[in-house]
């Protein structure tokens, strides 16, 4: 904690931009040296004082907008503040400014954070270049622009009042080529060329260059001329104008240089939001670790375990928001580039559909879903970002659906070109909200949903879908409903089982003196399909039951070494069929795994306790199905690259130590809870040698399963 404190006080005291936090009572906590020297009033001489104190002219108009913010929690972005301050009294100064709510850990406003970027100068700019434009119009319309005339050679042999009063040059200095003398030396080669290409092309010739004024001052000019023909087409003369642009280009340069002071501190904003982003999530990582062990207890009685999962279920909403603000921060940072892999369509379209159907039955709403038939089995794609637009928009309207349906539809829009439709008989959207919804931080609809989320998903899904080459469209009705859509191109894979089958030791392709049988139970056929698609090929028997009933008829008849359950099924329920499993004599044994898209860790937790061994979340990832039978059938996988069978926990028979500055490092993450830090601490050991892979699976499998305990026993012996 007091390396992080370290490093924010050093961000906040370095950054170019003006950066402050306020307390509920509007009082300065903590100002950096960029804005107390805008203000003119030292840092120290802020703090603990009201806005009033400091900044009298500028009050009125703050308290009131942070005020707001204290009781609403909704940031203003991009606020342009005019006044004066201390340093400059009388003089009206510029301020880009925006203003965020600081949350507390319990969800509680504490107070204000702004980001402040003066914009004076830029100001200042764009008033010069309005003065610059209506001066170049007043001159084009008194003819106050230099006018020359050049032969067909493209020589000056025409003595002009406007060139000399301009330059200075005599009639003798410029006739000829003698005029390139005025202009930059660095320009003059350059300007050179191009004349010389306008005169042998008989076409039009502009330029611009810096031209010495009579009193030695270099001004920017925008020179354009153009040919005079005769009547069999040759050249007669040259009629030009030079102007004096001087004023636009200074404003120019001055607006780029504003912008990128403006970029920069948005960039530091993000780099801001990221680095807080994720000194939060370490704690968190803690919080849900040991409330998913306590969850697991069997010393738990019915009142303590509500509270544990009120606990688990806070943290998750908590690290979802932290998540969004991460994801937003490092799309508008260019940080973030789509991952595809091959998976079974029809099962991820499933997977997304049942997870919001239960959330939809919770609001008594009808869910409907349409998948065309046509539709490929396996896409590549990336299913993780795809899985969170869908899950986003599906949540969105369930949120502002309070009766009637919502509809997810997938078809063809066009060849090879995907559409995702999601219809509500919701709340609708004003007409003047339909592009303001994918703003950051923007929320429409009443004050009690809007409390619900961070008003950033339709942001990052619109930021998701572009990386896709695609826009979500937009058609809203107040008191009728909204349609959302995109259209995307997704590859077919042909090959997505192959992929699949894939672990960090290679591609599996059969399994060792065993074929063992399992049998899925699921009414949905897309969820059948993808695990017998997976497991087939590579060597297990896989027979199917359409529900509960069906299932246990198969059971009775197979004698299966595993079944893979899923819960909400007609006649018979997972939870019901496990129960006849369990009070079988003969069947008590059998390995159970439940499989469910079920959003409630209450079901979860129910379905290990009524008799399951194991819970595999939906949509089904096939790595994640082929550990968990490797873990409870103990069966050694074939590899396409061995000459003969290997079994991966073999691997571990010599556990080699990584060196002590490693094992330092993972002890930190450890007694920190940071499980996700210790995983991805594990990947970089295998990079560092294959000596160091048993040791590394070994810590990983630890992680995924909270075992903080044995991580530390683990490395302490080690050490």
């Amino acid at each position: 904690m007091i390396q992080q404190e370290a490093r924010f006080n050093a961000f906040f005291a370095g950054a170019n931009a003006g950066l402050v936090i306020f307390d509920r009572d509007l009082r300065y906590r903590q100002i950096n040296e960029a804005l107390a020297e805008t203000n003119g009033v030292p840092a120290a001489d802020h703090i603990g004082k009201t806005i009033r104190e400091v900044l009298p002219h500028l009050a009125d108009t703050l308290e009131p907008m942070f005020q707001n913010i204290l009781d609403t929690g909704i940031p203003i972005l991009d606020y342009e503040l005019v006044g004066e301050t201390p340093k400059q009294p009388g003089v009206i100064r510029y301020w880009l400014a925006s203003y965020y709510p600081l949350i507390d850990k319990d969800s509680s406003i504490i107070g204000v954070g702004g980001v402040v970027i003066e914009i004076s100068d830029r100001k200042k700019a764009e008033n010069a270049l309005k003065q610059s434009e209506e001066r170049f119009r007043s001159l084009v319309e008194a003819t106050s622009q230099i006018v020359w005339n050049a032969n067909a050679q493209g020589e000056l042999v025409t003595e002009d009042l406007s060139w000399s009063a301009f330059t200075g040059q005599s009639f003798d200095e410029y006739r000829g080529l003698g005029w390139l003398n005025s202009i930059h030396p660095s320009d003059r080669p350059h300007v050179a060329e191009q004349w010389e290409q306008a005169v042998t092309k008989h076409g039009l010739y502009e330029a611009e260059f810096r031209m010495r004024r009579h009193d030695g001052e270099y001004r920017y000019i925008s020179s354009r001329a153009v040919p005079i023909l005769e009547a069999n087409g040759a050249i007669r003369e040259w009629v030009g104008a030079n102007t004096d642009i001087t004023e636009r280009k200074q404003a120019e340069i001055l607006m780029a240089q504003a912008k990128e002071a403006a970029e920069e501190a948005s960039r530091a904003k993000s780099e801001f939001l990221a680095n807080m982003s994720h000194e939060l999530r370490t704690p968190l990582n803690g919080i849900m670790g040991y409330a998913q062990i306590l969850q697991r207890s069997k010393l738990l009685d019915s009142e303590d375990r509500p509270r544990i999962d009120v606990i688990y279920q806070c943290a998750s909403h908590l690290l979802t928001l932290i998540n969004d603000i991460l994801d937003l921060s490092k799309i508008e940072a260019q940080k973030v580039d789509l991952t595809p892999s091959d998976f079974h369509f029809p099962a991820f379209l499933q997977g997304v559909a049942e997870m919001c159907r239960i959330r939809a039955e919770l609001k008594d709403i009808q869910f409907h879903h349409q998948i065309a038939p046509e539709l490929p089995v396996g896409i590549r794609a990336d299913e993780k970002r795809l899985r969170q637009v869908l899950i986003n928009l599906l949540s969105n309207a369930i949120k502002f659906t309070d009766k009637g349906s919502v509809t997810f539809t997938v078809n063809y829009a066009a060849a090879e070109k995907i559409r995702f439709e999601v219809r509500d008989t919701g709340i609708g959207i004003a007409p003047d909200k339909l592009q303001a919804i994918f703003q950051p931080f923007e929320q429409v609809g009443d004050a009690k949903r809007q409390t619900e989320g961070t008003g950033l998903g339709l942001a990052i899904s619109q930021r998701i879908v572009s990386l896709m080459g695609s826009t979500i469209e937009v058609q809203s009705e107040p008191g009728v409903g909204s349609i959302f859509r995109f259209d995307v191109n997704l590859p077919v894979a042909n090959e997505w089982v192959k992929t699949s089958q894939t672990d960090d030791r290679g591609q599996i392709i059969g399994i060792h003196n065993r074929r063992p049988k399992v049998v899925v139970v699921d009414d949905k056929w897309a969820n059948r399909s993808v695990v017998s698609n997976l497991l087939s090929p590579i060597g297990f028997e896989v027979f199917e039951a359409i529900d509960g009933l069906d299932g246990w008829q198969k059971i009775l008849e197979i004698h299966p070494d595993v079944v893979i359950t899923d819960l909400l099924m007609p006649e018979l329920d997972g939870f019901g069929l496990i129960k006849q499993i369990r009070d079988s004599e003969m069947l008590n044994h059998l390995i159970i795994i439940v499989s469910s898209a079920s959003v409630f860790e209450t079901d979860q937790h129910r379905s290990l306790e009524a008799g399951g061994n194991d819970f595999l979340p939906k949509p089904i990832q096939a790595v994640e199905l082929l550990q968990k039978l490797q873990k409870h059938l103990k069966i050694e996988w074939i590899y396409e690259e061995c000459d003969s069978p290997v079994l991966v926990e073999s691997v571990s028979d010599e556990l080699v130590a990584p060196p002590a500055s490693e094992l330092e490092t993972l002890y930190e993450l450890t007694m920190k809870g940071n499980f996700k830090g210790i995983i991805k601490q594990a990947a970089l050991l295998e990079e560092m040698g294959q000596k160091y892979r048993p040791f590394a699976q070994t810590l990983r499998q630890l992680a995924k399963e909270f075992q903080d305990e044995k991580i530390l026993a683990f490395i302490q012996s080690y050490r």
